[in-house]
């Protein structure tokens, strides 16, 4: 691995792990005076043109590990990680590819995917595929932590390796909502220590629904169809300005629009047209509470010419018109939360 160098702009680092990739080894010794708010550890990796940014959140119980960057072309890294522990991962952006060195295990994460994964004393190497935006969450737990975690893994043995095992989520869009806040919260210093714990908390309470639910069936979908509609979602994400028409989407993805529809109700339990809407919101609520811009300049950087037709359409999502956000923000507010707008809205 030429051309590189490894960067930490923290005093210590967390733990003692080898790996300059998964530092989540030791994490059972996490001081107990720790709580309400967490120490944070940040590391930048730079591989030739690449630079992918690890951001550390240490808790009492929990650890939160956020990797961001860009991948100029495929890169690999070392994994040596001596702990037992579970981790709950979640791939929003971007394509990486885990290999033993131990045994014959091979397993690629591509974008949309969450596991719920057992580490033990794991050696392998990680391939990052190349993206303008790497974007992966992962909330790491104790070995023992929920039952329910324990029951499934005790009867996954066929999906075992040598030091590591995962089980594939439904990634619903609930859990996608969290995720996205782990990246983007809408907090800053103390407050957001607790913010991403209580995020952390929520996800893993809706992995444990999603895995133990039948209300978002996608047994029906194959890994390849999946593959396609992952490729959908993205190829939306990245036009939410102007998305292409169902037809032409499904053309991109080498369907028909017909089971563009049915599979992408069955991975994400919306439509793609009701995904574009919802992802426009969020990021209009983002603007708003994070900027002075005015409300019809945000209007249109999301492909609303019209100023009324995206202020009727955000008090859909949200019961509460654009211009009432912007002034409780003004009034003082750093962030307003789910519960502030319902009280806006009565």
């Amino acid at each position: 691995m030429t051309d590189s160098t490894i960067r930490s702009n923290a005093g210590k680092k967390p733990y003692d792990s080898i790996s300059p990739l998964l530092n989540i080894d030791k994490h059972h010794s996490l001081p107990e005076s720790v709580f309400n708010t967490g120490a944070e550890y940040h590391e930048i990796i730079e591989i030739g043109q690449s630079v992918l940014n690890i951001t550390t959140y240490c808790f009492s119980e929990i650890q939160i590990v956020i990797f961001e960057g860009f991948i100029d072309k495929e890169i690999e890294i070392p994994i040596k990680d001596n702990g037992e522990y579970l981790s709950l991962a979640f791939v929003k952006k971007g394509t990486i590819k885990t290999i033993s060195t131990l045994c014959d295990f091979e397993n690629i994460a591509t974008a949309g995917t969450a596991n719920l994964c057992h580490h033990h004393c794991f050696e392998g190497t990680a391939y990052f595929s190349p993206t303008e935006k790497l974007q992966i969450a992962a909330i790491c737990l104790p070995k023992g932590y929920l039952t329910e975690f324990k029951t499934l893994l005790t009867h996954g043995n066929s999906l075992k390796a040598h030091g590591y095992m995962h089980i594939p989520m439904a990634n619903n869009i609930p859990m996608q909502e969290c995720v996205d806040m782990l990246f983007t919260p809408p907090v800053t210093g103390q407050v957001k220590q607790v913010f991403l714990k209580g995020k952390a908390y929520e996800l893993i309470s809706l992995s444990v629904q999603s895995m133990f639910s039948q209300s978002i069936p996608t047994s029906g979908v194959s890994e390849k169809e999946k593959h396609r509609i992952y490729k959908a979602r993205d190829i939306l994400e990245n036009s939410l300005l102007n998305p292409p028409k169902l037809p032409v989407l499904a053309r991109l993805i080498g369907t028909n629009d017909f089971q563009l529809k049915k599979d992408f109700k069955s991975v994400f339990n919306t439509s793609p047209h009701a995904y574009v809407i919802r992802r426009r919101m969020e990021k209009a609520y983002q603007s708003i509470i994070n900027s002075d811009m005015p409300i019809t300049i945000i209007a249109q950087n999301l492909g609303y010419n019209n100023a009324s037709h995206f202020s009727s359409t955000f008090f859909k999502h949200y019961g509460v018109k654009p211009r009432d956000v912007k002034h409780l923000r003004k009034q003082g507010e750093t962030t307003i939360n789910g519960s502030e707008l319902s009280a806006l809205k009565d």
